[in-house]
């Protein structure tokens, strides 16, 4: 595995990540630091450097999806407990994501540029100096295009994280993270559950403010969220009262039952950090060595010499296949250092010219041969 990341994994990884690091940066340039309805130029080609970039990477990644189908390079994963093949490159959810996103971005980048040609066209037929009669307030509207340029920026912009497997730490953290994830989606089911009988019982009651399903859901979901101001509930009794069991079964009863569940599993995780690191890295190896075509991979197979011998001292040479890392001295010092078992004799075997008897002494004084 360190020799993978070392040879090609690590340098791949960090230039595909620098990569994206430009579209996310023309991203914001183009969508963000600039309204994406205006057409001026400094925005203007940004967003079309970004829908170039992202057909790019579309086709690339669609390439060696359909190469991967091709060759039988595919990964069987359970949706529903159906049994689905995908192909290796998109059986990461991180690159699935950066898909999407891809597509997202292109489309988002084009419709623009039509949007300001079709705009342009429009200026010049109209006439600069006609009258305005009055401004009318229009009320803020989500079109489709919003919604797709703001699925876009949290998918560019949440792949970053996956620039941490760089380091251990954070590598470890991130996986931990994603498996946490699994306990935090299994009480959002149930505390979902939970909001929508007591949004139902209020509703049921024609309390103030919950005179609607849908009204009280979201009054209550903000409640929970400590998202509302303050309020004063003018409740009946019974109002109150589902109320009170309310903010006692979700706060005091869920959260705490949630809280003290993710410590333990962060608990049990954080003791292999290093292992789960390092897993991250295999899959990031096993991703670039699945799109490296094999005239590349021989050239790796023949830069690593595994026909040469290993040299264990000045002329004395070790079997062959191997690779040899050199030890270093503060290891022997470590006090979990264990001795090598195996002791290397230099010379010929010849019965005038025995192996030297090696004596070790114990802790209690006994000698061992």
């Amino acid at each position: 595995l360190e020799l993978k990341w070392d040879r090609f994994g690590k340098k791949t990884f960090l230039g595909v990540q620098a990569f994206f690091l430009i579209i996310i940066a023309l991203f914001t340039d183009g969508f963000l630091m600039n309204n994406s309805s205006d057409c001026e130029l400094s925005g203007y080609y940004s967003r079309i450097l970004c829908g170039v970039l992202s057909a790019i990477v579309c086709l690339l990644m669609t390439f060696f999806i359909v190469k991967q189908c091709m060759a039988g390079q595919t990964v069987t994963l359970r949706i529903l407990r159906f049994p689905v093949n995908f192909p290796r490159l998109l059986s990461n959810p991180w690159n699935l994501a950066r898909y999407i996103s891809m597509f997202c971005l292109f489309f988002a980048a084009f419709t623009t540029a039509g949007q300001c040609m079709t705009s342009d066209r429009r200026s010049e037929v109209e006439h600069p100096s006609s009258p305005v009669s009055g401004t009318v307030a229009q009320h803020h509207q989500i079109d489709v295009l919003m919604v797709v340029t703001a699925v876009t920026a949290i998918s560019m912009w949440g792949q970053l994280i996956q620039a941490l497997v760089i380091s251990t730490r954070l590598a470890a953290l991130t996986y931990t993270i994603g498996q946490l994830f699994s306990d935090v989606t299994r009480f959002m089911i149930l505390m979902g559950i939970i909001l929508v009988s007591f949004a139902a019982a209020l509703t049921a009651l024609q309390e103030p403010g919950f005179e609607e399903f849908d009204v009280s859901t979201m009054n209550l979901l903000k409640h929970f969220l400590n998202l509302a101001p303050p309020t004063h509930y003018d409740f009946e009794a019974l109002g109150m009262f589902l109320m009170v069991m309310f903010a006692i079964i979700i706060h005091v009863g869920l959260l705490s039952i949630l809280i003290a569940q993710l410590a333990l599993a962060y608990e049990h995780l954080s003791e292999d950090k290093a292992g789960y690191a390092k897993m991250n890295r295999a899959f990031v190896c096993v991703e670039v060595e699945s799109c490296l075509p094999m005239s590349l991979r021989k050239k790796i197979w023949d830069k690593i010499d595994f026909d040469n011998p290993l040299e264990f001292d000045h002329g004395d040479e070790g079997p062959t296949g191997g690779i040899q890392v050199m030890e270093l001295a503060m290891v022997r010092a470590h006090p979990k250092y264990k001795p090598d078992r195996i002791i290397q004799c230099t010379g010929t075997a010849d019965p005038h010219d025995p192996w030297p008897i090696i004596r070790e002494v114990e802790d209690d004084g006994d000698k061992k041969e």
